[in-house]
């Protein structure tokens, strides 16, 4: 299985996850010589301009926050036929996938969910809203610290221009019923709404739909009491009724994590099935064989060194040269993917300029003719001798 290249940077080894905008890869970064996770826009979100558009904005979002629960950007390709952005890769997967097993422990569930107020406070300071708290988007590192991702419909307090009005944008169990209305029109205490909704998945392993159908009370008497009266107040319908902002949130959730029963509990146990990565550059056996062409907009390519390319190949030809189609006995290379080339631009039309052709065609059409003026003459000579000597 040979590596598939992104441009001169990224080598990917196997497929992490897989939506209907994205997919994301493990990818080694040869110039920051680190894996990564490299998040790529899947073909049939390419050609959308609303969709490319909201996928560089995740991107530059990403870039003005900084936060210890954050997820980090490192690179954005937005100017080629398939945009893609390299960011931090957490080994621990998600929390969603730790719910797989069951509840979380409330001690543990309490400090991501404080975990995941300061990071919202961060982004609130900053003037962004998430609009898409939920497990599937708390991302774990090795030893079970959390950071959050996916700012794919965040949104910028008073821009609009991103979404429609009435539009409804984000996960609807864990979406309060304003943004189910209009998402054009929320504030920061959506986010306290998603948090909220997310502590309670934690806690009971259970979608947070029940929080606003009619058993609401009774689900919320399943909660440990120490976590009873946040979540109740976090998911308020009103959002006058919720905490003001993720700071008084991360206090609260402080002070309960201080009355809960306190427990020996090894971080690690938050981590299902950790995904290592090697210990330096991939190799051509690294390469999972689940990704295949569908990954890469229908097509890859094979591709061979070359020591030195013809004068008329482009910049981006100077280490590598495409194979012919016809060449199968050459030796597998790294494939590089279709997407990397520059995004289509519309060219003006140009004039082929065809006088030098006609010209040289006059040219030779008068060589003809008068080479065969000559021959015809000569030859009409001698017709006329032997007719005059007949006469």
């Amino acid at each position: 299985m040979a590596i598939v290249l992104v441009g001169d940077r990224y080598q990917i080894t196997r497929r992490l996850g897989k939506g209907g905008m994205s997919r994301v890869y493990l990818a080694w970064d040869s110039r920051l010589r680190m894996w990564g996770a490299l998040k790529v826009m899947s073909r049939e979100a390419v050609s959308d301009e609303v969709l490319r558009n909201r996928f560089a904005q995740e991107a530059r979002v990403m870039a003005r926050l900084s936060h210890p629960h954050l997820i980090r950007l490192f690179d954005l390709r937005d100017d080629v036929e398939t945009p893609y952005m390299a960011m931090e890769y957490m080994e621990g997967g998600t929390v969603a996938r730790r719910l797989t097993r069951g509840p979380i422990h409330p001690q543990q569930a309490l400090t991501i969910a404080a975990q995941l107020c300061s990071a919202l406070g961060a982004a609130h300071d900053a003037g962004i809203v998430h609009r898409d708290v939920k497990p599937q988007n708390l991302l774990l590192d090795r030893v079970g610290h959390m950071k959050l991702a996916d700012f794919g419909v965040a949104q910028a307090v008073g821009d609009t221009r991103m979404t429609m009005s009435n539009m409804s944008l984000g996960t609807l169990a864990y979406m309060p019923p304003e943004q189910q209305r209009d998402a054009s029109k929320v504030d920061h205490r959506a986010d306290i709404y998603g948090a909220g909704a997310t502590l309670f998945a934690m806690l009971t392993a259970r979608r947070p739909t029940a929080l606003v159908a009619a058993d609401r009370d009774r689900a919320l008497d399943a909660l440990p009491e120490a976590t009873r009266e946040l979540v109740t107040r976090a998911t308020a319908a009103d959002p006058g009724d919720r905490y003001h902002t993720a700071a008084a949130f991360e206090a609260a959730l402080q002070d309960a994590l201080n009355r809960v029963e306190r427990t020996e509990l090894d971080a690690t146990s938050l981590i299902v099935a950790p995904d290592p990565v090697p210990s330096g550059p991939p190799r051509t056996d690294d390469t999972d064989d689940d990704l295949d062409d569908e990954d890469f907009g229908g097509t890859t390519r094979r591709w061979r060194p070359v020591t030195r390319p013809p004068e008329s190949s482009s910049p981006s030809m100077i280490k590598t040269m495409l194979l012919d189609e016809e060449d199968s006995n050459q030796p597998s290379s790294p494939a590089v993917a279709s997407f990397d080339r520059p995004a289509p631009t519309p060219t003006p039309a140009v004039r082929t300029r065809r006088w030098p052709t006609v010209l040289v065609a006059v040219v030779l059409v008068a060589g003809l003719v008068s080479c065969a003026g000559l021959c015809a003459g000569g030859a009409l000579g001698g017709i006329g001798g032997i007719g005059w000597g007949l006469m």
